[in-house]
């Protein structure tokens, strides 16, 4: 009977597990869901801050390594974020946004 129980708990949170992965995909246009994200030299909060992001900004996602996804942003930039802080996005093809408008707050980008 233990057997059993754990076997179920085992399947119980493996499906909530998949069920809580992230849908960000490379490739992907994401925009930023928190209101400031840092944006890291490298995939965990020990990488230093290289600059910051305000909600709303766009960015293309590169690569993904577990919960961290190394991004691109408008202008050219890179940097990590962890993808808890990002939403995947339809690319509407609009590239109207300009450096004048951008909502970059610190670093270069």
């Amino acid at each position: 009977m233990r057997l059993k129980n754990l076997v179920a708990a085992c399947i119980a949170g493996f499906i909530f597990a998949i069920g809580s992965w992230s849908t960000i995909i490379a490739g992907e246009a994401a925009v930023v869901t928190s209101r400031y994200l840092n944006i890291r030299s490298g995939p965990g909060t020990e990488h230093r801050s290289i600059f910051i992001l305000r909600q709303g900004d766009r960015v293309e996602i590169v690569e993904q390594q577990g919960e961290w996804a190394k991004i691109v942003g408008e202008l050219g930039g890179e940097g990590w974020v962890e993808t808890a802080y990002i939403s995947s996005v339809q690319s509407s093809g609009d590239s109207s946004s300009d450096s004048e408008n951008s909502n970059i707050i610190q670093g270069l980008w």
